[in-house]
């Protein structure tokens, strides 16, 4: 179903999951909808938002979540990115890079030791992307904040 918002995972008396409970967006009526078998595929925020709302006698505290963990690690990213043009390549062939991201480099962040040790005066880390590729031209944004 399209324009619909799950808010909770529905449980049988068996204590598996057997559907969702959801908001039709159009209508704003809450529904419900019957599964076999469920599968939690929203964003970090969304899925943890869901289970925490999943509550039931047998997990009281959301579904997934007897540890308590559900939802306490998430971080928020921010991202820029810088852009260019070069005239000389304007007039070369097309080309099909469609799913291809052209070059990327990744740097992951190297400092756990020293995190972990209490040696750095900030909580959480970083990483850089490089990435380049011949594109059509148009609008294009990379930075975003999640959570």
């Amino acid at each position: 179903m399209t324009d619909a918002m799950v808010y909770e995972v529905t449980l049988g008396s068996n204590g598996r999951a057997n559907g969702v409970n959801f908001i039709d967006r159009m209508s704003g009526q809450q529904r419900h909808a019957s599964a076999r078998a469920v599968i939690l595929a929203a964003s970090a925020c969304e899925s943890a938002r869901i289970l925490l709302n999943s509550k039931s006698a047998q997990f009281p505290d959301g579904l997934a979540n007897s540890s308590g963990k559900v939802g306490r690690y998430l971080m928020d990213t921010v991202g820029s990115t810088v852009g260019g043009q070069v005239p000389l390549l304007e007039n070369l062939p097309p080309l099909n890079e469609d799913a291809a991201d052209g070059h990327q480099l990744y740097m992951p962040w190297w400092l756990y030791q020293e995190q972990h040790a209490g040696k750095l005066d900030f909580a959480r880390g970083y990483h850089i992307e490089y990435g380049g590729g011949k594109r059509m031209p148009g609008p294009y944004t990379a930075a975003g904040l999640e959570c």
